[in-house]
Formats: C-alpha cells, structure tokens, sequence
C-alpha cells in the first residue's frame, strides 16, 4: 500500500477565494460568499487567502476570524492592548448578553471596514508537495491546524485540510 502525497490531496490555489491584505472584512466577506463562473461557491471550505501586493501568500482569513472582527469592541483598543499585555485574560464571551442589539448592529457598519490584516492567521507552517500524508496529518495536529499550504519548491500550489487528510486516512483504515 502506497502512502498518499500531501501533493496527491492537496486543493489547488485557484479554488479558493482571494484578498490583498489591504482589503476589509466587508469585502472578504463578499469573497468568502461569492461563486464562480459555473454558479458554485468556489471553495465550501469557509477561508479566504490574503496575499501581499507581491503575490506572496500572507495568511488565511477563516469565517471565524471575519466573526470576531465583526464584534463590537467592549473597551477601548488601547485597554484591551494593556490588559493583553499585563495580563493573560480575554474578556469573557458572556459579557455580550448585556450589549443592547440595536446598539452592536449599530456598530456593525464601522467594524465591517476594518483591515483583513488585523485579523488574519499568519502563515507559520508549511508543507511539501512530496510529503507523507500521516507527516502532513500529524504536523496538522501539532500545530493546530485546519489548513496547511503545499509548496512545490518556493513557490506555495495549494492546501491540505484536515478533513481532507482525515477522508484519506479513513480510507487506510475503514
């Protein structure tokens, strides 16, 4: 039995959505939900790639990253960057029962035009196209990954999901 290649069950590049980092949530949100020619979301995989104005890969911006970008600001950006720094607290989710509706869809406008930059993941990790599958699955889980990219050399040729990685080793084994 031949072990698959991080390369074999890769998503190419050009199946994803894709931003510059000077983009905002609003517009990678219109990526994120856009289609392709054929009418069909280009990637069900819910992130979009953001790029520098070199074309270098910079990060992924996941639904849950836009999401967090979209909620309203309890405090001020300099106290919650001196709370972050003093202390290893986050303010706590249940917090936001007590934000008035009105008042955080209200905010929704400013915070939608906020840069994709703030709140993408960088990109830390990367593997090659010739990889072992389990090497792929396993630096996935070491790191904490959903997605990891595939180089061909230099240059970055597409993605593994973790689900992917996850249908192929089922495969092995079921």
């Amino acid at each position: 039995m031949t072990s698959k290649r991080a390369g074999e069950i890769m998503i190419p590049l050009d199946r994803f959505p894709h931003i510059p980092y000077w983009f905002t949530l609003r517009q990678a949100m219109a990526e994120l939900s856009g289609v392709g020619p054929d009418q069909t979301l280009r990637c069900p995989c819910g992130i979009v790639l953001v790029f520098s104005a070199q074309n270098q890969l910079l990060g992924m911006l996941r639904a849950q990253d836009i999401l967090g970008g979209l909620r309203p600001r309890l405090t001020s950006s300099a106290a919650e960057n001196r709370a972050d720094r003093a202390f290893d607290v986050a303010v706590d989710p249940n917090l936001f029962r007590f934000y008035e509706y009105e008042r955080a869809v209200g905010k929704l406008p400013e915070q939608i035009e906020r840069p994709v930059v703030d709140f993408m993941q960088p990109l830390a990790t990367t593997v090659n196209v010739d990889d072992d599958l389990l090497q792929t699955a396993y630096l996935m889980i070491h790191e904490g990954l959903d997605q990891v990219p595939v180089l061909e050399g230099e240059r970055i040729v597409g993605l593994v999901s973790a689900l992917d990685a996850l249908r192929h080793i089922a495969r092995l084994v079921v």
